[in-house]
């Protein structure tokens, strides 16, 4: 060092010792990579960061440009560089070679000996550049090379924590340091050859370089393997719990470091959540990642596409809104509305969808088609719009949720400030408008945690004061260079996970990047990347008084072995075991395994998990049938209940789903219809064919032909009304081709044929059949010369289903029409001789052939019936019906009902 005044690199195997031997925070400007680096060198909270002093330092250059609109211009640059047609695929790809352009210094011309793709990227930057400054702004990639060109008042700077410095950070060091100043850097062998080059840079720019020899920690190592990834985080968690409850460690004391947070965060969520355990992740994630900008997702989205039914419902249903309740959802669900004005149709009889209706005019300003007479009109600036944001959100978003997620809200605020178009004419669209916001809740990133403001880690510069985060923070190993911690946990201390595999930038090969340090512009290498790869490693290790380390073997289908820190240590793993359970869930699991270990009196949930395994374990093996499978034993009389047809076949085709809809009532929530369905074209053509049949009562021929087509307009009007098929989307386009089906049909002889009489219509029965009350609904009695012929609509052109007759395995037994030829005819048609019963298609217009009932098959059912629900008896049968079965989820039909050892069929006649 040549003297107090001199401006010196220090080298050190331990950068926390030498800060605290060489640092004074009073004569010197502090400039730490963390709070935790300041800490460790004995400095206090008045620290800032290179980030952040950048940031400040810039303002005299403009404004830094945010995320979106960063993106807005490099998708206006790729647009003028590769044409229209994919410019926001290029503005994907586009920050990497951009970045390098302007950090390079961006020379005004293009140099020489580049190929013609980082050609392409040049113009992109140039013109990026120029959409950045019509907007007033900088990219934050050319801040620091601005500044250090431009750079404010030297001063004397001490730089902790880093462990090393690119080219422009390098240059903004040199231009802002003043007499005085200290840069500490690791030194460590091989481990440090990313630092070496910084050093070297900063000593041919006249710094003086010295070199410490401070031993560091001599830190404990804990080397284990799992079986898999969560064991692993099984074993790790469990260990952070033992230190800070048995061994009395601090929580700011203790870290967990992985190179690879997106993978191991659900687990780390999970397993601490079991083990009663305060993690923090020290992450960034996009705002519509997390719950509150989840909702905000919907909403736009909602927007964008004009309320559609789905979107809207799930957004007025959302806990973060709750202005739609289950009545309100029931009526929208029958309507299906889209757009404003339907969703206020659908609203307006329901008592909680009155405070749905209030908001719904706070949607007004962004809504695609406004109501008429509409009181506010569309913002044509952006603070216009913030208003109308606010105002929005006001009337959806509950008090109770906008505090909860008060910091996320404060960060959509502030996003929407670069977010909402300047210029007027963009201002004045709606669709812009929309794109931005659905582009910063994409684009803008916020930490992964939910606490205070003021609490919040800024990831551009130091953590407030006060105490570490909240609970345990889990961080990328960058984190830890030049900080100190009592306990450091490293999860994925595989190779190929940690340090991690580095290969050639996807822009840049090694060709390209030769090109590019010939004309003077800098592109990492991978062996640049390596070596900083390698720097973080000896970080971790060299800020842990007690290192654990860890991998789990198996993470898939892909196998693990120990990674580079493993043998740098001397560390052979070990298997990881847990000495005892960490948490509720694990006890639980445990006592499971040991069924007679615990009484189960004492543990609620263990007496029910217990239950649950063994109703389970009972349906997968190869036993009878139990109370789990349908065979309740509860014994009904058949006799003092009130049949249909339909529930008849039902009964016929599966007992176990007449079992749920008939005796225990489940049924499907009424729905609307997204398009004209079988069901929904059924019910249509039986009610408006009904109605205009009114007309022919009692004519036959031309004459009740006329009649029919006469009432027939009027009638599909009352029947589309009464089924909501105007409620279908594009009803209007699809009516006439209903209503001309219907026009023809009337006129098919097969329909209305010349010798039949229009007698009754729609007409109720009630007797008995083989002993049982039955009740039910004709669709029309016919008079001929032969007698009476009773007639059912089937929308199909196919044979209907019937039940399971002498052969089980065919569902051929027709009970409908022998239920009609020997009970509704006799009594709708008292006096008349009964000719005959047929299935008529109104879809294929003709009659659907049959062959003749057998009595005796039909006795016989009816005597299996008596004893199945006198056994209490409703297995599981599946068979062609399970394609029209709404129960598929209840009854969980799957292989395991071949585990029984008897074939379903089989099955069926199993009963007393």
């Amino acid at each position: 060092m040549s003297g107090p005044a001199a401006r010196v690199v220090v080298r050190s195997s331990d950068p926390a010792a030498a800060a605290r031997a060489l640092v004074d925070g009073q004569r010197q400007r502090v400039v730490a990579a963390s709070l935790e680096a300041a800490r460790a060198a004995g400095l206090g909270p008045r620290t800032t960061s290179l980030a952040r002093l950048v940031r400040g330092a810039a303002r005299r250059h403009g404004r830094l440009a945010g995320a979106v609109t960063r993106r807005q211009a490099l998708r206006e640059a790729c647009e003028a560089v590769f044409g229209a047609s994919d410019a926001a695929g290029y503005a994907a790809r586009a920050t990497l070679p951009v970045t390098t352009w302007l950090r390079a210094g961006f020379p005004p011309s293009p140099p020489d000996g580049v190929g013609e793709r980082n050609l392409a990227w040049w113009r992109v930057a140039q013109r990026y550049r120029a959409a950045l400054q019509a907007r007033g702004a900088i990219d934050p990639a050319e801040a620091a090379r601005l500044v250090a060109a431009d750079p404010p008042e030297r001063v004397a700077i001490a730089l902790v924590g880093y462990p090393t410095l690119d080219p422009d950070e390098v240059a903004l060091v040199d231009a802002v340091s003043g007499p005085g100043s200290v840069v500490i850097l690791p030194q460590h062998g091989a481990w440090t050859v990313a630092a070496d080059v910084a050093a070297d840079a900063l000593q041919a720019l006249g710094w003086s370089i010295t070199t410490r020899t401070d031993p560091g920690p001599d830190a404990t190592i804990e080397a284990w393997r799992a079986a898999t990834l969560d064991d692993e985080v099984r074993a790790a968690l469990a260990a952070v719990k033992r230190a800070l409850l048995e061994d009395g460690v601090p929580a700011g004391e203790v870290v967990v470091v992985t190179r690879d947070l997106e993978r191991y965060a659900g687990a780390l969520r999970t397993i601490a959540h079991a083990y009663g355990l305060a993690l923090t992740l020290e992450r960034r994630v996009a705002l519509r990642a997390t719950p509150l900008g989840g909702w905000l997702a919907t909403l736009v989205d909602a927007l964008a596409d004009d309320l559609p039914f789905e979107t809207t419902a799930a957004l007025l249903r959302h806990p973060f809104c709750v202005l739609l309740d289950q009545a309100g959802f029931d009526a929208a669900r029958r309507w299906r509305p889209r757009g404003q004005a339907a969703w206020r149709r659908a609203l307006t009889r329901t008592v909680r969808g009155r405070d749905a209706l209030a908001a719904l005019d706070a949607l007004t300003p962004f809504v695609a088609r406004r109501p008429r007479g509409a009181r506010r009109a569309r913002p044509s600036d952006a603070e216009g719009w913030r208003e109308a944001l606010e105002r929005l959100l006001e009337a959806l978003l509950s008090p109770a949720a906008a505090a909860a997620h008060a910091p996320v809200l404060l960060a959509w605020r502030r996003a929407l400030d670069d977010a909402l178009p300047a210029d007027a004419a963009a201002a004045s669209a709606r669709g812009t408008v929309l794109r931005s916001l659905r582009e910063t809740l994409r684009i803008v990133s916020v930490p992964d945690r939910q606490l205070p403001d003021h609490q919040a880690h800024d990831a551009a510069g130091v953590e407030a004061p006060g105490d570490r985060g909240v609970g345990v923070r889990v961080v990328a190993p960058e984190a830890l260079t030049g900080a100190r911690y009592g306990r450091v946990f490293v999860l994925g201390a595989a190779e190929g996970m940690f340090p991690a595999p580095v290969q050639d930038p996807p822009l840049f090969d090694a060709f390209d990047r030769e090109a590019l340090r010939s004309a003077g512009v800098v592109v990492a290498s991978p062996a640049d990347l390596a070596r900083r790869e390698r720097l973080a490693a000896w970080g971790v290790w060299r800020a842990a008084e007690r290192l654990w380390l860890s991998y789990p073997e198996q993470i898939g289908r892909d196998a693990r072995l120990p990674g580079l820190l493993f043998a740098a240590l001397g560390a052979t793993p070990g298997p990881v075991a847990l000495a005892r359970p960490a948490g509720p869930a694990e006890r639980r699991a445990r006592d499971l395994a040991r069924v007679d270990a615990v009484d189960a009196a004492t543990d609620p949930v263990l007496r029910h998990a217990r239950h649950a395994w063994r109703v389970e374990m009972t349906r997968e093996r190869a036993s009878e049938r139990d109370a789990f499978d349908g065979v309740v034993g509860r014994p009904l009389d058949a006799l003092s209940r009130r049949w249909s047809a339909t529930q008849l076949t039902t009964f016929g085709q599966c007992r176990f789903r007449w079992l749920a809809q008939s005796a225990w009532g489940v049924r499907e929530p009424r729905e609307g219809e997204v398009e004209v369905s079988p069901l929904l074209r059924g019910s249509l053509y039986h009610h408006a064919l009904a109605l205009a049949l009114q007309a022919s009562v009692g004519r036959s021929g031309e004459a009740a032909r006329s009649a029919a087509q006469g009432a027939l307009e009027s009638a599909f009007a009352a029947a589309e009304r009464a089924t909501d098929a105007d409620a279908v989307p594009h009803w209007r386009h699809l009516r006439d081709e209903h209503l001309e089906h219907l026009r023809v049909l009337i006129d098919t002889p097969a329909f209305l044929p010349d010798d039949h009489e229009v007698y009754r219509l729609e007409t109720g029965f009630a007797g008995t059949w083989h002993e049982l009350e039955v009740v039910g609904r004709v669709d029309r009695i016919d008079r001929t010369k032969d007698g009476v012929v009773v007639i059912d609509y089937k929308t199909g052109s196919g044979r209907p289903l019937g039940a399971r007759g002498f052969d089980a395995e065919r569902l051929d037994l027709d009970l409908q029409l022998p239920l009609y030829l020997e009970v509704a005819a006799p009594r709708l048609a008292p006096g008349e001789r009964v000719a005959s019963a047929r299935y008529l298609s109104i879809g294929a217009m003709r009659e659907i052939p049959r062959e003749p009932p057998d009595p005796a098959e039909a006795a016989d059912f009816v005597e299996r019936l008596r004893r199945s629900l006198a056994a209490g008896d409703y297995p599981v049968e599946p068979s062609d019906a399970c394609r029209f079965c709404p129960l598929e989820a209840a009854c969980r039909k799957g292989p395991r009902l071949e585990h029984k050892g008897r074939t379903p069929s089989a099955a069926r006649g199993a009963v007393p």
